[in-house]
C-alpha cells in the first residue's frame, strides 16, 4: 500500500514522481442505531432492620481528632531540642500517658488563672 507521502519523498531524492489515478471518493458508513437504553430499576423503599442492643458503646475506627473540633487552634512555638525530648520521655513514662499538647494546654491554662 501505497502513502499520500511517496511522491514527496521520490521529489526529494530526485526520483520521477509517479501518477496515479485518483483515489475513489470516501463514503460515509450509514449511521449506526444505538440499542434502546433498559430503564434503571428503582429500589425497594429501605426496610427498617432492627439490631440487638449490645454491651458495646464504642463506636469502630479512630476517635475524632483535635484538629477536626472546632474548639480547638494549631498552635506552634520553638522549644530547645533537649526539653522537648525530655518532656516526650516523661510523658511516655507517665501513667496513664498523656498526650503533648494536653501538657501545653494544662501549664497555659494553669498560668492563665494566675494571671487573673
Amino acid at each position: 500500500m501505497k502513502s499520500k507521502f511517496d511522491n514527496l519523498l521520490k521529489s526529494v531524492r530526485g526520483e520521477e514522481p509517479s501518477i496515479e489515478e485518483p483515489a475513489p471518493p470516501v463514503t460515509k458508513p450509514a449511521p449506526v442505531r444505538k440499542a434502546p437504553q433498559p430503564k434503571p430499576l428503582v429500589p425497594a423503599p429501605a426496610q427498617a432492620i432492627e439490631v440487638e442492643p449490645t454491651n458495646e458503646t464504642k463506636r469502630r475506627g479512630r476517635p475524632p481528632a483535635k484538629h477536626s473540633d472546632p474548639d480547638f487552634v494549631q498552635a506552634t512555638a520553638y522549644i530547645r531540642k533537649e526539653t522537648h525530648r525530655g518532656v516526650k520521655i516523661e510523658l511516655l513514662r507517665s501513667d496513664p500517658p498523656i498526650e503533648f499538647s494536653e501538657l501545653v494546654e494544662q501549664l497555659l491554662a494553669d498560668w492563665l488563672k494566675t494571671k487573673k
